[in-house]
Parts: C-alpha cells; sequence; structure tokens
C-alpha cells in the first residue's frame, strides 16, 4: 500500500506507533517523502541510537502517548500538513489501547487530505473477549497480560467497516493472517486472529 501511494504521488508518510519500523531508513522510494515517526520517546531516543549515522536525518520524531497525549496537536508541532495527501501506517498498537483512544486516531486521519490511506493491524475481538478460540490465542493474551500489557481493544471482521465509516473512512481491505500469507506467498508465521485492514478518507463523506 505504501509503495502504490508513493507511486501515485503521495510525499508524507506518518508511522503510529513506529517502535522500531525502519521503513524510513530503508526503503529508497521514501528518500523523496516526508516522514514522521510517531512514538513514546524513550523508544525513540533508544531507536535513535542504535540507528546512529544509518538513520535518516530529516525523519521528524513525534514523542506521543496515546492513550495521553492529542496526535493532532503533537503532528502540528513537528510541521506535519493535513492537506497534503498522506499514508498512515499504524501496526501492533491498536489492540493496546482503549476504543476511545483508536476512535481518536481515526478521527485525526479523517481531518487529513482526501484519498489519504490509513494501513492499521488489529486482533479479532473473539480472542479477546474468548468467543472464539483460535490456535495460540488464550496463550498469548495471557502473555502480555502477564507483561502488564493486556490486550483491551479488538474488533469482529464484519465489525470493521462499520466501525470506521462512522470516522469518515472507507475500509477497501480486511485480511487475516491466512489470507496475506496466502496472497503475499508469506513463508513466515502468523496468527488467524490478526488482521491488517486499509481505511481511505472518503473524498466525499
Amino acid at each position: 500500500v505504501l509503495r502504490e501511494d508513493v507511486l501515485a504521488g503521495v510525499r508524507q508518510l506518518v508511522v503510529l506507533g513506529a517502535g522500531y519500523d525502519c521503513r524510513a531508513h530503508r526503503l529508497e522510494e521514501l528518500r523523496a517523502c516526508k516522514v514522521f515517526e510517531v512514538d513514546r520517546a524513550p523508544t525513540q531516543d533508544d531507536k535513535r541510537r542504535r540507528l546512529g549515522a544509518r538513520g535518516r536525518a530529516d525523519v521528524s520524531y513525534v514523542p506521543i502517548d496515546f492513550g495521553v497525549d492529542d496526535l493532532s496537536d503533537a503532528l502540528a508541532r513537528a510541521s506535519f500538513d493535513r492537506t497534503q495527501r498522506t499514508t498512515f501506517v499504524w501496526e501492533g498498537v491498536t489492540n493496546y489501547l482503549d476504543e476511545g483512544s483508536v476512535a481518536k486516531v481515526l478521527r485525526f486521519v479523517a481531518t487529513c487530505a482526501p484519498a489519504s490511506r490509513l494501513v492499521f493491524t488489529y486482533v479479532h475481538r473473539g480472542v479477546i473477549d474468548g468467543s472464539i478460540h483460535f490456535r495460540g490465542g488464550a496463550k498469548i493474551r495471557r502473555n502480555v497480560a502477564r507483561l502488564g500489557e493486556p490486550w483491551t481493544f479488538g474488533l469482529r471482521p464484519e465489525d470493521t467497516g462499520p466501525f470506521v465509516a462512522q470516522f469518515g473512512l472507507t475500509l477497501e481491505r480486511d485480511l487475516g493472517a491466512d489470507d496475506y500469507r496466502s496472497e503475499f506467498a508469506l513463508r513466515a508465521n502468523g496468527y488467524a486472529f490478526y488482521r491488517v485492514a486499509v481505511a481511505r478518507k472518503c473524498v466525499n463523506p
């Protein structure tokens, strides 16, 4: 999705909960893009230390706690231009937030330029409430809870479209791990309850 958007002229990327994601530093096609990495300050500091001279000097690091801070204000301070079509990548974060915090991010994406896209991951709601059995699900849920980072948000695939639509976004794709392993011929393991979705800002919401 990111490569498609860059080819189509997108010149602004926001990586939400960037962690140790290194797309900005390793993908040549992103050299022409303004990149904003959004995450907690301690993680960003450690990542920059590890990258050293190998990292891009022009990446904007935007410190934030999604459960506390306002994404719009934080990006505005970093000179993010919401009038420019943008690609947002949000991986491995939503399941640790509450619904209100997820809603705030979706609401912000919907204020950006038409045709901006958001790629985000989420876990099937059934693995959180225990209503559906997924291989490996209960064990992982127990492990993250033991680490003090329980999963608190999930969606059922049939609800994902209506959920993002209330914020002015249109769901384009929603794939489970079994789907994307097959489509992209991936050999890597993946849990069936872990999903990736693509939503686009409606041109005429």
